[in-house]
């Protein structure tokens, strides 16, 4: 009997290519994609504060991310311009570069901004904002941190690695035949446009409204300055909506006393502190920013059934042409039977008590 050689041949191969499917499988995907590594530049300070506060914050931050491990970490020179990251972090073989700021404390609180930037590209893949009160608590940015980096080399495998399942086959529905009446019919039936509600416009009987679209909002730039732009407002355990909120509160309050004023573009201004060079690129006079949170009572017998929200208002202003913050007003308090009304108020409160106040202190001084 005749056996063809090649068979055991094949057959290795076989077992070959499924045992290294099943190595492949089983390897973690950091192991997959190789060991990331992160270039750590300082924190950079505002005007007035102690930058040796910076490099202290990066140092705990990089020893915490060794530690976890998966992630290769270079320190870098805190003497490096912010200009020279991106070069600094390509001569150093850098996926990725950590660059951060911190601004005065606010509520004993102080906020730190986190960016992590490709090296690559030169653009930022991941930030946040931060509240440190005492110093050893940026070591618990560190799983943060790592997380963001691990996450973003995957991104492209994403499909791969996790495949979706396969959505089901639709079926089409057979539409009822059309019922054909003819006009003498049609009076006292009941139907649209006879004796019934109005028939609708071509594009509402689609689907599509026939309201006017909104128009594109026009954020904050040098072209059409203003005297107040409002930046970013944060809030732990806020939800974003309630944020933006603020910040719109804010515009139509300071709009309402005569006041010219835009929102910076959350893109380019979110994570970025007031500096000259923020206002030059805002064409703004004063910059406001700060925090918001809110607590709720519930409706119970003991306060009449009638539910609460307080809303609390830290807000920060920073001169454009003293180029220096301004003290903060820190504790403004709004309540209202909604959550809009609170924030409302508290800044109604902060625009009349805070902000024209300071702007005419700074403006006579």
């Amino acid at each position: 009997m005749f056996v063809s050689p090649r068979l055991p041949a094949r057959a290795l191969v076989a077992v070959f290519c499924a045992a290294l499917a099943v190595a492949l499988l089983g390897a973690s995907t950091q192991n997959f994609f190789g060991t990331p590594t992160l270039v750590i530049f300082p924190y950079r300070p505002s005007d007035g504060m102690d930058p040796s506060a910076g490099i202290g914050y990066a140092n705990q931050l990089g020893t915490a991310i060794k530690a976890l491990g998966g992630v290769n970490v270079v320190m870098a020179d805190p003497a490096t311009l912010p200009a020279d990251y991106l070069h600094v972090a390509k001569a150093a073989g850098a996926d990725y570069y950590f660059m951060g700021s911190f601004a005065p404390p606010t509520q004993n609180a102080v906020p730190l901004i986190e960016q992590v930037v490709s090296a690559r590209s030169g653009t930022v893949v991941w930030s946040s904002t931060a509240y440190l009160t005492v110093a050893t608590d940026v070591a618990s940015q560190a799983p943060i941190i790592k997380t963001a980096v691990v996450t973003y080399i995957t991104r492209g495998y994403a499909d791969v690695l996790n495949p979706p399942p396969p959505k089901p086959a639709a079926v089409k529905e057979t539409p009822p035949p059309k019922k054909v009446v003819n006009s003498a019919s049609r009076a006292g039936s009941g139907e649209p446009g006879v004796d019934g509600p109005p028939l609708k416009l071509p594009n509402e009987a689609y689907g599509f409204s026939s309201k006017p679209t909104a128009p594109p909002k026009v954020y904050a730039a040098a072209s059409r300055p203003s005297r107040f732009v409002v930046l970013n407002f944060v809030g732990k355990d806020v939800p974003p909506n309630v944020r933006d909120y603020t910040v719109a509160a804010l515009e139509t309050s300071l709009k309402h006393r005569g006041q010219t004023v835009a929102e910076g573009d959350p893109l380019s201004t979110g994570h970025r502190l007031p500096s000259p060079e923020l206002c030059a690129d805002t064409g703004a006079s004063y910059l406001v920013f700060g925090s918001i949170s809110a607590t709720a009572t519930k409706p119970v017998e003991d306060n009449n059934y009638i539910g609460v929200v307080n809303a609390l208002l830290n807000v920060s202003l920073y001169s454009c042409s003293a180029q220096k913050f301004l003290p903060p007003a820190n504790g403004v308090r709004g309540a209202g039977s909604t959550w809009q009304a609170a924030v409302q108020k508290s800044a109604d409160a902060a625009v009349t008590r805070y902000l024209m106040k300071a702007v005419t202190v700074a403006s006579s001084s």
